[in-house]
This record gives structure tokens, C-alpha cells and sequence, in this order.
């Protein structure tokens, strides 16, 4: 089954490609951002020790940004109750937990969830899976959001995400991450 999901993931890229995908990447050093609205990935593979470090990190370098959060049905119900008891500025996001009754055959967001988050304006997109996920980049990547960071996929690099962070060691991502966001936020 596993191998089925990865050619039909193969596909819908190569179908993408062919069609327009996002626009191309984008230079990092003429772009500052002052994101309002901010839409962020967390994967079902997160443990509680990462999730309090990205809430942290979150919390400390954007502290008058909105948030939401994109989970999937696997996401833990501890964890996301952590989120909110965060305190600001995760009191009031919204968490989009999408579900299989939300995915099109192919793996792709029915369309009346693409429109419910591209309608949000989100000025950032956030994924902080480092495995790719076509449900999920196909989400952040067609939220409307500017500036989409992911993690460098070379199968999948220019489809969605149009700042890409690469790492020899994937536990390193979010200290990469984190480390591009305090050189690029006003």
C-alpha cells in the first residue's frame, strides 16, 4: 500500500509541474516579512518535548502573530490540547484537523478547504514535517500564504514550498528553521 501512495504522490507532483506550480523560489535576502497570520504544519510524528520547543520558539519570536495549525486525524488529542493551553497567542487559533473525509483519491485537499484557507490571508506557511506529505504541502502550499518554508524534499522541491531548508540531519530542522525566521521577520 505504502509503495501504491508514493506513486500516486509521484504523480500528482509530475502533474503539477506540468500544469504551473507555485511560482518558483524566492530570494530570501529581499524579502522581509511581518506575518500576521501565520499557518503551521505539526505532524502526527511530533512528541511532546518538540511540540513545547516549536510553541516556545513560536511564542517568543512572533508573540503578535495569529496562528493555526494544520494536524491530521493521527495527531494526538493531548497534544492539541497543549496548544491552546498555551496562553497567547495560541488562545484563539483555529486547528484544522484534516480528516479522510477531507482528501480527494489522489491525496489532494477537497477543494472547499483550499478555499476556506487560501480566504484566511495568511502572509506564512510552515512545515514541520520532514517527510513529505502531498496532503499537507498541497495545503500549505495553496493557502495563499507569500512565503511557504518546508523541508528540502528533492522529489518534491518546487511544488510547494518556495523557501526550502536542507539538513544532513533532519533533527537539526527546527534549529535551521528558526535560525531563517529571526534573519528575515521585521
Amino acid at each position: 500500500m505504502m509503495m501504491f501512495q508514493r506513486w500516486i504522490a509521484k504523480m500528482v507532483v509530475t502533474v503539477i509541474r506540468w500544469f504551473g506550480a507555485r511560482g518558483g523560489m524566492i530570494h530570501i535576502k529581499t524579502k522581509a516579512l511581518r506575518p500576521g497570520r501565520i499557518l503551521v504544519y505539526l505532524p502526527s510524528s511530533l512528541d511532546s518535548a518538540r511540540l513545547s520547543s516549536i510553541l516556545r520558539s513560536l511564542k517568543s519570536m512572533l508573540p503578535l502573530s495569529r496562528f493555526d495549525f494544520l494536524t491530521d486525524e493521527w495527531f494526538p488529542d493531548a497534544l492539541a490540547s497543549r496548544i491552546r493551553e498555551k496562553g497567547k497567542p495560541f488562545a484563539e487559533s483555529r486547528l484544522y484537523n484534516i480528516e479522510k473525509k477531507d482528501i480527494r483519491w489522489y491525496r489532494l485537499l477537497k477543494p472547499e478547504l483550499i478555499e476556506e484557507l487560501q480566504g484566511s490571508n495568511y502572509d506564512l506557511a510552515i512545515d514541520f514535517d520532514v517527510q513529505f506529505n502531498l496532503t499537507m504541502a498541497h495545503a500549505l502550499g495553496h493557502s495563499g500564504a507569500p512565503v511557504t518554508i518546508g523541508y528540502y524534499q528533492p522529489a518534491y522541491e518546487d511544488v510547494f514550498h518556495n523557501v526550502l531548508l536542507k539538513s544532513p540531519q533532519p533533527a537539526r530542522y527546527d534549529q535551521l528553521l528558526f535560525g531563517l525566521l529571526e534573519k528575515i521577520i521585521e
